[in-house]
């Protein structure tokens, strides 16, 4: 309860709050530790009323030891598929992170761009590499009727 009132007092004064720990993580690890779900519907209406965008980091990068958190990389995967199905049976909806370097970054700017496109106008401050980024997009065109992806393989499977 206290992470969850110190993201509400953050987002009180804040457009942007960023929470590495949520109610939903609360709960996971409690699943984990406790064997013990009693978090899990409260810890997910939480998570919903207060997250506006969920990222879950894919287990593509090596677990590195911190000096802080004492469990290791053995705890990855059941941790990891705990928290998907925790958001998924409440339906939350996430976006995952993948990649190395500046492709993982790119790759997290994409998923929350339209949450901040809505909070953060071109060339102030931390989100401007985002909006210069979004700026040099050249217009997006509808071309398949089946999709939203300019580049599908409809339209590559058609004659030129």
């Amino acid at each position: 309860q206290a992470q969850q009132l110190r993201i509400s007092a953050a987002a009180a004064t804040h457009d942007v709050v960023v929470a590495d720990t949520t109610a939903a993580m609360i709960a996971v690890y409690s699943r984990f530790v406790f064997n013990d779900r009693s978090l899990d519907a409260w810890a997910a209406a939480e998570h919903a009323a207060s997250v506006q965008q969920t990222l879950v980091t894919a287990l593509d990068l090596p677990w590195v030891a911190d000096g802080l958190q004492r469990e290791g990389e053995h705890v990855r995967r059941p941790i990891d598929a705990m928290l998907r199905e925790l958001l998924a049976t409440h339906g939350i909806d996430w976006s995952l992170v993948s990649g190395n370097g500046d492709a993982r970054t790119d790759n997290a700017f994409n998923a929350v761009t339209p949450l901040l496109s809505r909070v953060a106008a071109p060339g102030t401050g931390l989100f401007t590499r985002l909006a210069q980024r979004d700026a040099a997009q050249p217009a997006w065109q509808w071309v398949c009727d089946k999709c939203d992806v300019p580049d599908c393989e409809h339209r590559l499977r058609q004659a030129p």
